[in-house]
């Protein structure tokens, strides 16, 4: 299923639901796919709420792969209950931040301003971090940034509210991201590092949630001709022009079923 959890350590499902957002198969850091969102068709995942965003007084890291070409492509994830009650997560090529207030606990606030040099084109790994007892950390392509605000030490709130992937109040994600992490009771990094070679590093016990967004492939289709099965990838024609089939569906009963 597009957008499901492949984390080691959560302590519920995470069954998403799906508004618009895609795979991209075209653009992606790994695994033959990334999320792909367009803030004007107001496209999200959401996950039911759970133990597992709820980050207290814990160590936390959270990281993913995030896609810039030019354009002002940012990425939000958040709870939001009222708006004096929500967490979000917000990258864009000009600032990172996570920010936290309300649900019962204290402002939470770990952010780096890029100011007039904003990430360039291409993927960027991007990665928050908190050590409860000594700081707040950000990384890009596993360089520590200085942090233009490093308010860490506060238990973050209990926010009954689902994980929005792609949306925070009023504004909502556009472009493409991959390999999005969260990991509770445990600050990855506090000095520099190489960015992960693949999808599956450190997931472990301490992570709760692992996005890999990977493309589906297409199974091939059999068809038969002259008594003999004949195998291949289906195609079809639109507007004079043939179009690779990536997805099908059947109606059983009034239901539709994916075939793949």
């Amino acid at each position: 299923m597009p957008f499901e959890d492949s984390s080691v350590g959560h302590t519920e499902d995470h069954t998403p639901t799906i508004t618009g957002a895609t795979i991209d198969t075209d653009i992606y850091k790994y695994g033959g796919g990334s999320g792909h969102f367009r803030g004007d068709l107001y496209q999200h995942v959401t996950y039911p709420d759970s133990a597992d965003w709820n980050l207290g007084a814990s160590d936390f890291t959270i990281s993913a792969w995030i896609y810039v070409d030019g354009v002002n492509q940012e990425h939000y994830i958040s709870q939001l209950v009222d708006s004096k009650n929500y967490q979000v997560i917000h990258f864009v090529k000009t600032r990172i931040e996570f920010y936290a207030k309300g649900g019962g606990g204290g402002v939470v606030y770990i952010y780096k301003d890029f100011g007039v040099t904003p990430l360039s084109d291409g993927w960027h790994h991007i990665e928050i971090g908190r050590d409860q007892s000594v700081s707040g950390y950000v990384f890009v392509d596993g360089i520590k940034q200085t942090l233009t605000t490093n308010s860490y030490s506060n238990t973050c709130g209990d926010y009954n509210a689902v994980l929005d992937f792609g949306h925070y109040s009023t504004q909502w994600s556009g472009g493409n991201i991959d390999v999005f992490k969260i990991d509770k009771g445990i600050c990855r990094h506090n000095a520099n590092f190489t960015s992960p070679a693949d999808e599956d590093v450190d997931n472990d016990e301490y992570t709760v949630l692992l996005l890999k967004m990977n493309g589906t492939p297409v199974p091939p289709i059999k068809i038969n001709i002259g008594d003999a099965w004949k195998e291949g990838t289906p195609y079809i024609n639109i507007g004079d022009e043939w179009k690779e089939v990536t997805s099908l569906k059947i109606n059983i009963g009034d239901e539709w079923k994916d075939v793949f």
